[in-house]
């Protein structure tokens, strides 16, 4: 029988009879006395009421492949000490043919053994509430007695942690600088400046890294610096494995005073916020709203597209999109040579596209179906040059990780660096698997134009009336996709759904394909074109664990 082991804590100052390092011993024990084969041993420390743990997917992914026949736990508040997920995890058990065991207790593949379990995850999930709900009372004693009860990691740049007075204490040096920060600001020096001014100077924040703009703003809108604290200001909720905070109610705050020295007035503080709340993005009728966004990237260098804007004292404020790395950070200077493009116009020009695919799906698939023949010959020398691009970004992340492996810079420079490249490396990937399947399938017109035909039934009424967001979740549904290096060199590709399975590859393996419809611009004209497509790589809409 091949078993995986798999042991959980909830911190990793779990008390010794529960540590991780007991819980793989008794397990191991258990194995080697019934002549187990060991597969995999887990460790790990996270809270049993998430399912979406690295751990217990790993053990998920075990049965799903089918490698184990045994899940061996220390008990059943290990595996997880809530009911609901206890039932998911027994349903994949059962459907691998395998079983559950626990040291500590018997568990019988039974209705009555089910129930059993069900009953010790349930009285799991009570004592997980009945620690939190004492967690908080605790909480709430420490802040009225004017300790911030929360852990504060590192701590908050301009102050040491005083154990002994179990409160803030000024850091000379920090201090200063967080002082000149709020007098710039003040004096309408932006935070990028700031950020520069001070990585310049070698100043490093308090975890030794560079200064980012958003650092500066933390820094510059945290109330703290003149002495008010609040506990209960913001909550926590976890979810689906993602974590979201949210502002609660200013009636639910609690004020802990005295737990840390002034470094600025108030009077200086409301100066700074003045200034923040005149963003130039900003004018009197609110933010500044960009279709796009999320939706177009570069065509030189395949980074995002972003909003711009521009204030006119006599016209107004003039909106751009622009690719992200034509703006210098506090960590690199500007890495791409992409133009500002008139946000009106792009998107006046993209929403007349999809208007013209639309509203005639059969004859736009006709006009593109002769086009494509001729351009038959033309298929192997994009997959050529797509798979030199593909090289080049490959070589540019070993040189990035070389870098950091030998110090000479930073982690925030590696994410800054590589997130854009690794984005156009995987874009070129799909460019390069689609353009090999219509070399080995074909084309079929017919299909393409009943997938674009019964989209644009469902997607057309009310098309005229649409709002901001009802345009954005039109582009949504047909995953828009737009490359653009200025009004002359525009390119927009998409993918709609096909009403019915088509007898592919893709849906052998139980997938159900898309058609995939992209085009380029050839005077006036913008062809669409689909291809047989699986969901799973489709842009922006990649399920995981599928595996095509």
């Amino acid at each position: 029988m091949r078993a995986a082991i798999y042991a959980r804590v909830s911190t990793a100052s779990q008390e010794e009879n529960t540590s991780l390092e007991t819980q793989v011993e008794n397990c191991l024990g258990l194995a080697a006395s019934e002549e187990w084969e060991v597969v995999e041993t887990i460790s790990e420390t996270a809270s049993g009421f998430e399912l979406n743990r690295q751990g217990i997917l790993r053990i998920r992914d075990l049965l799903r492949d089918k490698a184990i026949d045994l899940v061996v736990a220390y008990a059943v508040d290990r595996l997880s000490r809530n009911q609901n997920h206890i039932g998911v995890l027994l349903n994949e058990v059962e459907q691998a043919d395998a079983h559950l065991v626990f040291v500590t207790e018997k568990f019988e593949d039974t209705a009555v053994g089910r129930f059993v379990l069900s009953a010790r995850a349930f009285i799991g999930e009570v004592e997980r509430e009945k620690i939190a709900e004492r967690t908080q009372r605790g909480k709430l004693a420490v802040a009225k007695a004017g300790r911030l009860p929360n852990g504060t990691g590192i701590g908050l740049y301009g102050y040491d942690y005083d154990k002994v007075a179990k409160a803030r204490g000024v850091n000379e040096s920090e201090s200063e600088t967080v002082l000149r920060m709020f007098r710039w600001a003040s004096g309408g020096v932006s935070r990028y400046q700031i950020a520069v001014r001070l990585n310049d100077e070698g100043v490093l924040t308090k975890s030794g890294k560079k200064w980012h703009p958003l650092t500066i703003k933390r820094i510059l809108t945290n109330e703290a610096y003149t002495g008010v604290d609040y506990y209960g200001r913001t909550k926590t909720t976890v979810k689906d494995g993602k974590r979201t905070v949210e502002e609660r109610p200013e009636a639910d705050w609690i004020r802990v005073e005295g737990f840390t020295p002034p470094l600025i007035g108030s009077e200086l503080f409301r100066s700074v916020q003045r200034r923040l709340s005149q963003g130039g993005r900003v004018n009197k009728d609110g933010q500044q709203k960009y279709l796009l966004t999320g939706f177009a990237e570069c065509g030189f260098c395949g980074g995002p597209l972003v909003g711009a804007s521009m204030r006119r004292s006599k016209t107004g404020v003039y909106r751009y999109y622009r690719c992200r790395g034509t703006a210098p950070t506090t960590l690199r200077p500007a890495n791409c040579s992409g133009r500002y493009i008139r946000a009106e116009a792009l998107e006046d020009r993209v929403w007349t596209d999809v208007w013209r695919v639309l509203s005639d799906p059969r004859t736009m698939v006709q006009d593109l179906a002769n086009d494509l023949v001729s351009d038959e010959g033309k298929l192997q020398e994009e997959v050529d040059d797509l798979r030199r691009k593909v090289k080049d970004c490959v070589e540019q992340e070993k040189r990035a990780v070389a870098l950091f492996l030998s110090g000479e810079v930073n982690q925030d420079y590696i994410e800054e660096r590589i997130r854009p490249v690794r984005t156009a490396r995987e874009r070129y990937e799909l460019e390069i698997t689609m353009l090999e399947d219509q070399q080995r399938v074909g084309w079929d017109a017919e299909y393409a134009a009943d997938a674009l035909e019964n989209t644009s039934l469902d997607l057309k009424e009310g098309f005229d009336s649409l709002d901001f967001d009802g345009k954005r979740d039109v582009l949504a549904r047909l995953y828009v996709r737009v490359t653009a290096k200025d009004m002359g060199n525009v390119k927009v590709a998409g993918l709609v759904e096909r009403p019915t399975i088509a007898q592919t590859s893709a849906s052998r393996r139980g997938c159900i394909p898309r058609s995939r419809w992209g085009g380029r611009r050839r005077g006036w004209r913008t062809w669409w074109f689909p291809r047989l497509l699986c969901p799973s790589q489709a842009p922006r809409a990649r399920p995981a664990g599928n595996g095509c």
